[in-house]
């Protein structure tokens, strides 16, 4: 298994008309290939993506933080399973 990308960021949704930043999106993404020695690629170069929105309340800033830092964990644990998933797949499609 080789990632070759490894991405998280914060993208911003919304601004209130002040230009403070109201709701961002999580996004977690990783590029992967598999291959198996002496036979090649098993699962070709993919891309996995997870995004969830986030209500950002700048009144909140340590409580939305702590949110922010478990929503980043269940997307990094959500790409990780789709990743497997397809893997797997790809596994018993070569039986």
């Amino acid at each position: 298994l080789k990632i070759v990308e490894n991405e998280s960021r914060r993208d911003v949704l919304t601004v209130d008309i002040g230009g403070k930043v109201q709701e961002l999106q999580l996004v977690q993404m990783i590029r992967f290939r598999v291959t198996v020695e002496g036979e090649g690629a098993l699962v070709d170069e993919q891309v996995v993506t997870a995004k969830r929105d986030f209500v950002f309340n700048k009144n909140e800033i340590l409580a939305k933080e702590r949110e922010s830092h478990f929503i980043r964990r269940q997307l990094q644990r959500d790409v990780v399973n789709l990743a497997m998933l397809r893997i797997m797949a790809a596994g018993r499609a070569d039986q």
